[in-house]
């Protein structure tokens, strides 16, 4: 990253991706699938232990730990993180009119929720559970691409209260509000 007084900074990202070639979003489906089977075997392997009439010895010896070992890999397999697709790159260079546009954007449709600094303390933002983000921490260059953000901003961040916004916003104005939120990283 490279810092000027009274300028945008300017950084790279250097993304890896570590699939396999032709690996696609379909691959997190299937990871939801098989925890989801997986659990449901460990509950089946439940009901099973206790309705067999066999020494308790046994049935606690082996059905127990077949039965949480079950349940704990389907929630292991449930719990992961949604892979997210870091592909696009923003079309928008980060130059004033586009954080301007950004910040106007943000002013309207953010600001109740993240608050006016982007600290998750907005009016709506402190009654929320899961608070809002603090943009600021994710606007660090290299914490998130720009694509995720741009992601969470189209189809809404998982188990919160963030709306996805695809459908009320423009690509544009989707990628200016990207824009936008990295300024809002702390100077260093």
């Amino acid at each position: 990253m490279v810092r000027c007084e009274g300028e945008f900074d300017a950084f790279g990202n250097f993304n890896f991706t570590l699939q396999k070639p032709g690996a696609t979003s379909e691959a997190a489906g299937i990871l939801r699938q098989t925890g989801l089977l997986i659990l449901c075997l460990g509950l089946l392997c439940a009901l099973f232990t206790l309705s067999i009439a066999v020494k308790p010895g046994l049935r606690l010896g082996a059905g127990i730990p077949a039965t949480l070992l079950m349940i704990g890999l389907g929630v292991f397999y449930l719990a992961r993180p949604i892979p997210v697709s870091t592909e696009q790159a923003n079309p928008i260079p980060p130059n004033s009119e586009s954080v301007a546009a950004g910040q106007a954007v943000f002013t309207v449709h953010c600001v109740s929720c993240h608050g006016e600094t982007g600290k998750g303390d907005g009016p709506l933002g402190v009654v929320l559970n899961p608070r809002p983000a603090d943009l600021s921490q994710h606007a660090i260059p290299g914490v998130h691409t720009d694509a995720q953000l741009y992601e969470w901003i189209t189809d809404g961040f998982p188990g919160s209260a963030m709306p996805a916004w695809k459908s009320r916003l423009s690509d544009t104005d989707r990628w200016n509000l990207v824009n936008f939120i990295r300024t809002s990283a702390p100077r260093q």
